[in-house]
């Protein structure tokens, strides 16, 4: 764990800085979470699911006072980054050292210390990604080289990025959550866990779905059955009530990493 300076000039504590500066970038200047009328409140009650070091939990607050928020970062060493950023800041309520699931449980999950955000219980299809990552280098200077050296090339970095170190860590519930701390209402329910979206809705229970006003949701479909995830997640979104709108052109769309908004 290191500091690291944020464009914003405020000092944080990250693990790597690459990945931190893209998820700032998301958040901080995108403005990725709160696009598609989600709004949100001082006094509201937000879900920080896929906190990672805490910035979206960091930015909310900042635009918006007297939030309750409860935070959820599984993997250890990202927790201890993630407390140590926000054991000053006034809206949190509660910091959980869990992920969400559909069931209560303990998982392994891979730790990737070079890309820290992406660590995961569900790794990506590698061939898919590969795929992926050559459909977007097909133009400038990298059409130039030979496919199978491209292809080799990206594999390569792919493999030393994503590096994992195994770690088991706890899952609960969100409907866990709602009835350990008595939660009768939740106004936004940020979700990036990490190829988990399936598992974490699914822990939901029927009457606890009337509590949950407004969902931000990255859709992560590089994952095996991640074809048909969208139209999983839009539909059971619908049947409970909600209205939603689809973004497949976030900046991380070209690897099957989609936006999701859904209101009620």
């Amino acid at each position: 764990m290191k500091q690291l300076k944020l464009p914003n000039g405020k000092i944080i504590f990250s693990l790597d800085k690459k990945t931190t500066m893209d998820v700032y970038k998301e958040i901080y200047e995108e403005n990725i979470y709160l696009r598609s009328a989600i709004q949100v409140q001082p006094g509201s009650v937000v879900l920080d699911i896929g906190a990672n070091v805490g910035l979206f939990s960091m930015y909310i607050s900042e635009k918006v006072p007297d939030l309750k928020i409860y935070a959820f970062e599984p993997i250890p060493q990202i927790f201890e980054a993630l407390q140590a950023n926000l054991k000053n800041n006034s809206s949190i309520v509660k910091l959980y050292n869990v992920g969400l699931s559909d069931q209560e449980k303990n998982v392994e999950f891979n730790f990737y210390p070079r890309v820290c955000s992406d660590s995961t219980s569900t790794p990506f299809v590698f061939e898919k990604q590969v795929d992926m990552f050559m459909t977007k280098y097909s133009t400038g200077i990298a059409r130039l080289l030979p496919n199978k050296i491209k292809r080799w090339i990206i594999a390569k970095l792919l493999k030393f990025m994503y590096t994992p170190i195994k770690v088991t860590c706890p899952l609960k519930t969100v409907s866990q959550i709602i009835a350990e701390n008595q939660i009768s209402r939740i106004d936004l329910l940020k979700l990036d866990a990490e190829n988990a979206e399936r598992q974490v809705v699914d822990g939901i229970n029927e009457r606890d779905w009337e509590k949950i006003q407004q969902i931000s949701m990255e859709i992560h479909t590089n994952i095996p059955g991640g074809e048909t995830l969208v139209s999983y997640l839009t539909n059971l979104l619908e049947s409970k009530g909600f209205k939603y709108e689809l973004d497949t052109h976030s900046r991380f769309s070209y690897v099957g990493v989609h936006m999701l908004y859904a209101k009620k």
